[in-house]
């Protein structure tokens, strides 16, 4: 707050005792104190009305990110189930895929895997 020294203090003093008189001293003194203490309050007001405007802003904000959530939430659960159960749902199948080199297996190669004979097959 303020760095003020104790003879700094003391010089205050004795210029406000010269200046006032020793007779005013204790009521400027009281009117200082009354307006010092009236400043403080409005300054604890003030910070508190400020925490309390943060505090309904926050709560504002994280209404409004449940609110998105639960939008993202219906939206996800409203998509139709994909017919062919094999395949990827919808909006997967729109998206390419990763690295560029996958290629579904074709029907030749199908039947090349179920033609080999298994080599788990018991034998001794």
């Amino acid at each position: 707050m303020l760095d003020i020294s104790w003879s700094e203090l003391l010089l205050i003093a004795v210029i406000a005792i010269v200046v006032v008189g020793p007779q005013d001293l204790p009521k400027l003194m009281l009117k200082l104190g009354r307006w010092t203490r009236a400043a403080q309050r409005a300054a604890r007001e003030f910070q508190m009305s400020l925490e309390q405007m943060a505090e309904e802003a926050e709560a504002k904000e994280v209404t409004r990110d449940l609110r998105a959530l639960g939008k993202q939430a219906r939206e996800a659960f409203a998509e139709p189930y994909p017919t062919d159960p094999t395949g990827p749902p919808p909006a997967l199948s729109q998206l390419p895929p990763e690295g560029g080199s996958f290629h579904p297996p074709s029907e030749e190669d199908e039947k090349l895997a179920l033609s080999t004979p298994s080599k788990t097959g018991g034998g001794a």
